[in-house]
C-alpha cells in the first residue's frame, strides 16, 4: 500500500513539472515593432494557477489601470481566484482558470486600445510567489519616410493607418521580381510598415534577384547557395558590372568579382574560384537585351549577415542587393522541447528531447524517431509542432500513417503503443479495436504471469508484442496492424490492462477523399476511396495554384489522409494569378431557404478608363443589367446603395504588389430551390474570375440505408425525425442514435446523418436433412435475407444449448448419434447488430429425428428397417396364456403431434408344446408367436395413418 502511494506522487510531480512548459506570454498582433498610434494591443498570459491562498497577481504595464506603478491586480488568493478590476477608458483585462492536461491554469488577457506612443512599452505579470511567465516588449515607432533602393514615401503623418505614396527620384517602382506597382497609394501598417513595401525598389521593369534555396535565415555551414541577377544589358561602352559579397571572389577591396565590361563586349566571368564561381550570359527577353548572371557560393556559411549586390559602374537598372542571415539551428524549442548536438550547423544529427514528459506532436501523435538534422532553413527536421507534454515517462500511443482522417478503406493501419511493463502477476493486457481479433471483450496480448502472449493471427489483424528496456526501466511495446479496409466513421482503439496505467485511446476518422475542393474545383471519380484515381476540372475557368502556377496533370488519387493528392491551393480561376470567386459557405449544394450566402471576387484592378463591372445574379440588385460596383470613369469602386436583401462592398488592395479588386455580394434573401449562377462581368477586362454556381435544393425526405426523415419542411433549419420502417437507428462504427432530432443545415443535409443507417436482423430459416440416421452427418444451411443492413458476417448454430459458430457462405455439418435423438436445433445470424440485441436474427426451433436401432426392454431381438417407417418387433420365445392382455405402444414423432400412445390387445391363438430346446425349435416357436404381433405392426401403421392421436409434448419416449 506504501508502494502505491509513492508511485501516484511520483506521478504527480510529473504532472506539474510538464504543466511549467505552458507557461507563456504573447501579443496580437505579434509584430515587434508596432506603429506609433496602433490602438488594439491584447497580451495573453498563461500560467498554472497559484497553490498559495494568500498569492496575488498584477499586470504591469504603466497604462491606465496601473496608473501608480503597483500593477492592476487580477488575481487573488484570498477572494479564491479571478478578481478583476473595473474595465477603464482605454484598458481592460479578463482572467479566467482552465483545465490544461490535467492541472489548472490561469488565463489572463490585457486589452489596449490607448494609442501607443513612440518608444519601448514593457509589459509583465508577476504574482506574489507563483511562478509566471515574464515580460513582453514592444517598440513603438513610426512607418518611415524612405525605404531602400531609393523608394521615398509621402506622407503628412507615419502613425498607425496613415495614408502615403510611394515614389521614386529617378526610375520607376518595381517589386524585385519584376513586377511593375501600378499605384503608389500606400497605408502605414501595426507592424510599422507601410503597405505594399517589401521588395519594392527604384529600378527598371526587368531587373531582378533571387536566391535558391528562398530561405531566410539560412543554416550556419550551408555551402551551396545559389544568387541569379538579371537587368538591362548597359549600353554603354565603358560600363562594368560586378558581384559584391565578401567572398573569395570579390575578397573585400571594393572592387568585386567583375562579370561584365562594355569595354571587352560584354560578359567576362573570372576563373572559378575554390569555393565561388560567376557566370554570365547575355538574352533577348520580350525584345530587349539582358544580363543574366549567378553567383554560386559552396564556402561554408558563416553566422551574420550576409549582403550579396550587382553594381555596374553606371547603370542604375540593377536588381539591388539581397540579404541574408545566416544562423545556427536551435539548441531548444518552444513547449520545452530540447536538441541534443555536438554541432547545430548545416546537415549537423541531432536528438530531440523532453526534461519531463514525452515527446508528442500538437496533433497526439508521438515521433516515429528522435533523431533529426539540421536543415537548410536553420530548422531541425521535423521540429514544426513538436512538443513535450505532461505524459507519463516512456508511455505512448501513436498510429502509422498519423494522419487524421484516414481516407476510406486504408488498409495497413499501424498502431503502437508503449508503456512501462505491469508489475502484478495478475495483470493482464488487451487491444480494445472493435475489430477481427477482439470480437468485443478485447484481444489480450500480455498477461502477468506468462509475460507478452499475443494471439494468433487473424485474417484481418495482427498483434505483436515485446519487451525492452528504455532508459533503464522494462517496457511493453506491443502494435496492433489492421489490414481491414477501414470503413467510413471514428475508429477508437485503446489498450487496457486490469491494473496498470496506459496511454489511453487514440481516435482516427475515416472518411472518403472529397468530391469537390475550395474555388470551385470538381473531381470526377468512381469512387473516392483510399487509392482511388480521380481528375479535377473546373466548370468554368482554368486550373491553377494560388501562386499563379498551373497543374501538369489534372490526374489525382486518393490518398491515406483523405486528401486527393496534389489538391493543395487548387483553384478555378480567370487564368490569371490572384483572380478568384468563392462563396461563403463553400458548400453545394446549399439548403432551400438560406439567407447569409457571401460570395467574393477577386480580379486585377482594370487599367481603362472606361471600364465598368457589375454582378450578375438575377437578385435584388443585380435584376438583369447588373449591379455595378466598379467605374473607371469614376476612378474606381461604386458600390451601390444596400437593398433589402442584398449588399455589395467593393475595395481596392494591393496583393503581390499588384493592385486588385475584392468585391462581396451577401445575399440574405431565402435561397429558393434550382441552379444559383453568380457573375462578376467588366466590359472590357477579360482577367476577371468569371462565374460560380452553386444548387440550391431541400434537404432529402430519406438517406441511404433505409432512413426516413419527418419533416413538416425540408428547408433551411427545419426540424426533423429520423426514423426506420424497420429496427433502430445506428452509425456505421456501432454507436446508437439517442434521438431522432435533426435539423436541416445550410449544406442541404441532415445534422447527424452522416454514415446513418437503419439496422434490423433478418428472419433465417434452415435448411439440409434434419432426419438421419444414427453415425451420419446432416449439413445445414442458415438462410437469410440478403436486402436487410447490417451485413451477416457469421451464423452461430444452437445444438442442444451448445453455440458453434460458422463462417459466412459455409455449411454447419453436424454428425449425429441415436442419444440426439429430438435435441433442439436452431440457428442466428452474426450482425452488428445481432451482438448487440442478442435475441433477434434467429430462426424457429426445430428437432433432429435420428434413426436408430430400437431397443427392447429385455435387450431381446431387434428388427430395424432402414427408411422412412421405423419398424419395432417385440418376440417371446415361450409364450403362455398369460401373456394375454392389453399392451401400450408409445411412438415418437419430429412432426407434430410429436408422441403417439397406442393400446391394444394381444390373444395367444394357439398353444404348442416346445420341443427339444434347439436352434430350430427357437425360429420355429418364436415365428409361431410373433405371427400376431407382425400383424399389429401394420395395424398400428394404418392406425396412425387414419387416426390423430393426443399430442402429449416433445419427451422422446420408446
Amino acid at each position: 500500500m506504501m508502494k502505491l502511494k509513492i508511485e501516484t506522487f511520483a506521478i504527480i510531480l510529473l504532472a506539474v513539472k510538464g504543466a511549467a512548459a505552458i507557461t507563456s506570454i504573447s501579443t496580437d498582433p505579434p509584430n515587434n515593432p508596432l506603429a506609433t498610434g496602433f490602438n488594439n494591443l491584447i497580451v495573453t498570459a498563461q500560467f498554472p494557477t497559484p497553490t498559495s491562498n494568500t498569492d496575488a497577481c498584477s499586470w504591469y504595464y504603466g497604462g491606465e489601470l496601473d496608473s501608480d506603478g503597483s500593477g492592476a491586480s487580477f488575481y487573488s488568493g484570498i477572494f479564491g481566484g479571478c478578481d478583476l478590476p473595473l474595465p477603464g477608458t482605454y484598458d481592460s483585462i479578463t482572467c479566467t482558470e482552465q483545465t490544461i492536461d490535467g492541472t489548472s491554469h490561469t488565463i489572463t488577457t490585457l486589452t489596449i486600445t490607448q494609442p501607443l506612443v513612440a518608444g519601448n512599452v514593457n509589459i509583465e505579470v508577476r504574482c506574489t510567489t507563483a511562478i509566471t511567465p515574464g515580460s513582453i516588449t514592444r517598440s513603438a515607432q513610426d512607418c518611415p519616410s524612405s525605404l531602400s533602393y531609393g523608394v521615398v514615401v509621402t506622407s503628412s503623418s507615419r502613425t498607425y493607418q496613415a495614408s502615403g505614396m510611394f515614389s521614386c527620384t529617378t526610375g520607376d517602382l518595381f517589386y524585385s521580381n519584376g513586377t511593375a506597382l501600378p499605384f503608389g497609394d500606400t497605408t502605414c501598417l501595426a507592424n510599422a510598415e507601410w503597405n505594399g513595401q517589401n521588395n519594392l525598389q527604384c529600378a527598371s521593369a526587368t531587373a531582378k534577384i533571387s536566391a535558391d534555396p528562398p530561405n531566410n535565415p539560412l543554416a550556419t555551414g550551408f555551402n551551396n547557395l545559389i544568387v541569379t541577377a538579371q537587368f538591362p544589358t548597359p549600353n554603354d561602352s565603358t560600363e562594368a558590372c560586378a558581384w559584391y559579397y565578401g567572398g573569395e571572389l570579390d575578397s573585400g577591396s571594393g572592387s568585386g568579382a567583375q562579370f561584365y565590361t562594355g569595354l571587352l563586349g560584354g560578359c567576362v566571368a573570372p576563373s572559378p574560384g575554390t569555393y565561388d564561381s560567376i557566370t554570365c550570359t547575355e538574352q533577348t527577353i520580350d525584345g530587349t537585351s539582358q544580363i543574366i548572371t549567378t553567383l554560386t557560393i559552396t564556402q561554408p556559411l558563416v553566422a551574420g549577415n550576409v549582403n550579396i549586390e550587382v553594381r555596374c559602374v553606371i547603370s542604375t537598372n540593377t536588381p539591388g542587393p539581397i540579404p541574408r542571415t545566416v544562423q545556427d539551428c536551435p539548441s531548444s524549442l518552444s513547449y520545452g522541447v530540447v536538441i541534443t548536438s555536438s554541432f547545430r550547423t548545416y546537415q549537423a544529427s541531432g536528438k530531440f528531447s523532453c526534461p519531463t514528459g514525452d515527446l508528442f506532436y500538437s496533433n497526439g501523435t508521438a515521433p516515429s524517431s528522435s533523431n533529426t538534422i539540421c536543415l537548410a532553413n536553420a530548422q531541425w527536421l521535423a521540429q514544426d509542432n513538436l512538443q513535450c507534454t505532461g505524459a507519463s515517462p516512456g508511455t505512448k500511443i501513436s498510429t502509422n500513417p498519423p494522419n487524421n482522417p484516414l481516407a476510406t478503406g486504408f488498409n495497413n493501419f499501424i498502431v503502437t503503443a508503449q508503456f512501462p511493463t505491469p508489475k502484478d502477476t495478475s495483470d493482464q493486457c488487451t487491444w480494445f479495436y472493435g475489430g477481427e481479433l477482439d470480437s468485443g471483450s478485447g484481444a489480450s496480448f500480455y498477461s502477468g504471469a506468462f509475460g507478452c502472449d499475443p494471439p494468433a493471427p487473424g485474417t484481418y489483424d495482427t498483434i505483436t508484442c515485446t519487451e525492452q528496456t528504455i532508459d533503464g526501466t522494462n517496457h511493453i511495446i506491443t502494435t496492433l496492424t489492421i489490414s481491414q479496409p477501414l470503413v467510413a466513421g471514428d475508429v477508437n482503439i485503446e489498450v487496457r490492462c486490469s491494473l496498470a496505467a496506459t496511454p489511453g485511446p487514440i481516435t482516427r476518422t475515416v472518411q472518403d477523399c472529397p468530391s469537390s475542393l475550395s474555388y470551385g474545383v470538381v473531381i470526377t471519380s468512381s469512387s473516392r476511396t483510399y487509392q482511388a484515381s480521380g481528375m479535377v476540372s473546373c466548370p468554368t475557368g482554368d486550373l491553377f495554384y494560388s501562386n499563379g502556377t498551373a497543374p501538369s496533370s489534372s490526374n489525382t488519387m486518393c490518398l491515406a489522409n483523405a486528401q486527393w493528392l496534389a489538391q493543395h491551393d487548387l483553384q478555378c480561376t480567370g487564368a490569371s494569378p490572384g483572380t478568384k470567386i468563392s462563396t461563403n459557405p463553400s458548400n453545394n449544394p446549399l439548403a432551400t431557404g438560406f439567407n447569409n450566402l457571401i460570395v467574393t471576387a477577386q480580379f486585377p484592378t482594370p487599367t481603362d478608363s472606361t471600364e465598368a463591372c457589375s454582378w450578375l445574379y438575377g437578385g435584388e440588385l443585380g435584376s438583369g443589367s447588373g449591379a455595378q460596383f466598379y467605374s473607371g470613369v469614376f476612378g474606381g469602386c461604386v458600390v451601390p446603395s444596400p437593398g433589402t436583401y442584398d449588399s455589395i462592398t467593393c475595395t481596392e488592395q494591393t496583393i503581390d504588389g499588384a493592385s486588385h479588386m475584392i468585391t462581396t455580394l451577401t445575399i440574405t434573401q431565402p435561397l429558393v430551390a434550382g441552379n444559383l449562377n453568380i457573375e462578376v462581368r467588366c466590359a472590357i477586362a477579360v482577367i476577371i474570375p468569371g462565374s460560380v454556381t452553386r444548387l440550391v435544393q431541400d434537404c432529402p425526405s430519406s438517406l441511404p440505408y433505409a432512413v426516413v426523415v419527418t419533416s413538416s419542411s425540408q428547408t433551411y433549419q427545419a426540424s426533423g425525425m429520423f426514423s426506420c420502417p424497420t429496427g433502430d437507428l445506428f452509425y456505421s462504427n456501432g454507436t446508437a442514435l439517442p434521438s431522432g432530432d435533426t435539423v436541416c443545415l445550410a449544406n442541404a443535409e441532415w445534422s447527424g446523418q452522416d454514415t446513418l443507417q437503419c439496422w434490423s436482423a433478418s428472419d433465417p430459416f434452415m435448411t439440409g436433412n434434419l432426419i438421419v440416421p444414427e453415425g451420419d452427418t446432416t449439413s445445414l444451411n442458415c438462410n437469410y435475407d440478403e436486402t436487410v443492413f447490417p451485413e451477416v458476417t457469421s451464423s452461430i448454430f444452437y445444438f442442444d444449448e451448445l453455440g458453434y459458430i460458422v463462417s459466412k457462405g459455409e455449411m454447419f455439418h453436424l454428425k449425429l448419434e441415436k442419444e440426439d435423438n429430438m435435441k433442439p436445433i436452431s440457428c442466428q445470424v452474426v450482425t452488428p447488430y445481432t451482438q448487440i440485441y442478442n435475441d433477434t436474427g434467429r430462426s424457429r426451433v426445430e428437432h433432429v429425428n435420428v434413426q436408430y436401432k430400437a431397443v427392447s426392454n429385455d435387450g431381446k431381438d431387434i428388427v430395424f428397417s432402414n427408411g422412412y417407417e421405423q419398424h419395432y418387433l417385440y418376440t417371446r420365445n415361450q409364450v403362455t396364456s398369460s401373456d394375454e392382455g392389453t399392451y401400450k405402444l408409445t411412438l415418437s414423432h419430429l412432426l407434430p403431434p410429436y408422441n403417439y400412445t397406442i393400446e391394444f390387445d394381444i390373444t395367444v391363438v394357439n398353444i404348442y408344446p416346445l420341443p427339444t430346446p434347439d436352434k430350430t425349435g427357437a425360429i420355429v416357436g418364436g415365428t409361431v408367436a410373433a405371427v400376431a404381433l407382425i400383424c399389429i405392426t401394420v395395424v398400428v401403421a394404418l392406425y396412425i395413418t387414419t387416426r390423430q392421436p393426443t399430442k402429449n409434448g416433445k419427451s422422446n419416449t420408446s
